[in-house]
């Protein structure tokens, strides 16, 4: 929010020059407030340059973001972080890609949430790269269309914390060659709640290198169902170490079908608990 008022300071002695003396300057103070910070500065209208007090408060009142085409690409990109935390949500979306594209990671995390959430999938998809520099609030604020935008790289450059931070709806916005481009940190990072709400098709475009490092939590947040729905190729993913690792709920899941799809080495994990606790179909399958 820009404010204007006008105040009237008695100088400390008259000042003159040849157009005339002064006792008084009445200034024009302009505080901008953003966020809960507030920054001011004032000015004096110069009179010589057809300048007063009212002419230059509606200039003030004026700006919009069509001042903003006037920046050159380079200006955005000297921007500091803190101009770039002034923009408003109508300015934003006035940069042009090549702009948005100029600006730095640590310039991008400066842009507030309500400036993302006016951008529209095309702008965003300029930032590219400096998407690893987006906050954790400013993640959860991408929509399903700006995530599907993305190419490839961009989700498998986010942070653990920037992918923990994707709400089911966003991961689930993912397409299979981003799911598939997260390396095993980011693939450790996912949440039970992202792990609990994964679709059968999501769960199991999930490459065997990635299953295979899913953590103990991880695996215990699966449900029933998708257990059930868990891929042969996903299923004989699991190290030895994972499946002995498998509370027994987990394996009197899985179907007869999947347990005969279990390799010598997994069959071999189970500790004595699991396999005690195990249907009777479902050893006479492991015995064959």
């Amino acid at each position: 929010m820009i404010s204007v008022s006008r105040d009237v300071f008695a100088l400390a002695q008259t000042f003159t020059i040849s157009r005339g003396s002064k006792t008084h300057a009445h200034v024009l103070t302009v505080r901008i407030t953003r966020g809960g910070i507030t920054g001011w500065g004032e000015c004096v209208p110069y009179a010589r340059y057809g300048e007063t007090l009212d002419s230059v408060t509606a200039q003030i009142a004026g700006l919009s973001s069509v001042d903003l085409n006037t920046f050159t690409t380079g200006q955005f990109a000297a921007m500091t972080t803190a101009q770039v935390a002034a923009l408003t949500t109508l300015q934003m979306p006035q940069m042009e890609s090549a702009d948005l594209a100029a600006l730095g990671s640590a310039q991008v995390r400066a842009i507030s949430t309500e400036d993302i959430v006016a951008m529209d999938t095309a702008d965003l998809a300029a930032f590219s790269g400096q998407y690893v520099g987006l906050s954790s609030d400013q993640v959860r604020t991408l929509g399903t269309d700006d995530l599907l935008a993305l190419d490839t790289r961009v989700p498998a450059g986010f942070g653990t914390a920037q992918v923990a931070a994707l709400s089911t709806a966003q991961l689930e916005a993912l397409n299979a060659a981003q799911l598939q481009g997260f390396a095993p940190p980011q693939v450790q990072a996912f949440t039970t709640e992202q792990v609990a709400t994964l679709s059968l098709e999501d769960l199991n475009t999930l490459t065997p290198t990635q299953v295979s490092v899913l953590t103990a939590t991880q695996l215990d947040a699966l449900t029933s169902s998708q257990w059930q729905g868990l891929g042969s190729a996903q299923l004989r993913a699991l190290t030895p170490g994972q499946v002995s690792g498998l509370n027994s709920a987990d394996l009197n899941t899985l179907t007869s079908a999947q347990f005969a799809l279990l390799t010598t080495a997994q069959v071999g994990a189970l500790t004595g608990a699991q396999a005690g606790a195990l249907e009777s179909q479902d050893l006479l399958v492991l015995s064959t």
